[in-house]
């Protein structure tokens, strides 16, 4: 009879432990997602603001993302890195970059394929059509009527 009771509460240890185990497990990869996700996400969504980076030549992902990682415009490197290996993000190319903090990580890894500029240049805030024949005033004057009201 004390065998049997002795069996009984091991057995009962045992589930207790067992289920706590799975419940930690469970949590940790809960917390693991929710993190992750959100290191996927933009830094801030709302901003417009632009921020320029030098990506050196010969960088590989690692250090791109702790480029991005210090200049704000991602949350964390070593999800930059596990994430564009995943997504098979390769090839990106060096340069200068004007990035927005706005941006996934989605959009900032194929923008570096893309390719930067090889001096820094100011972000282009805007576009101009300009109808082939137009003159020099013509241009001047697009340029003008587009501009209007725009920071500069």
């Amino acid at each position: 009879n004390k065998r049997q009771q002795t069996d009984r509460m091991a057995k009962k240890i045992s589930t207790i432990l067992i289920s706590s185990i799975i419940i930690a497990l469970l949590a940790v990869g809960l917390a693991g997602t929710v993190y992750v996700y959100s290191a996927l996400n933009p830094v801030d969504k709302n901003s417009k603001e632009f921020v320029q980076v030098e990506i050196p030549s010969g960088s590989g992902n690692k250090l791109i993302g702790q480029i991005l990682q210090k200049e704000g415009l991602i949350k964390n490197s070593t999800v930059f890195s596990f994430y564009t290996k995943f997504k098979n993000f390769t090839n990106f190319q060096s340069g200068y970059y004007n990035l927005q903090k706005n941006m996934s990580l989605e959009e900032i890894a194929k923008a570096l394929q893309e390719g930067g500029t090889a001096e820094p240049t100011k972000p282009a805030l805007g576009k101009i059509l300009i109808p082939e024949g137009y003159t020099i005033k013509q241009i001047a004057k697009a340029v003008e009527h587009n501009s209007k009201g725009k920071d500069q």
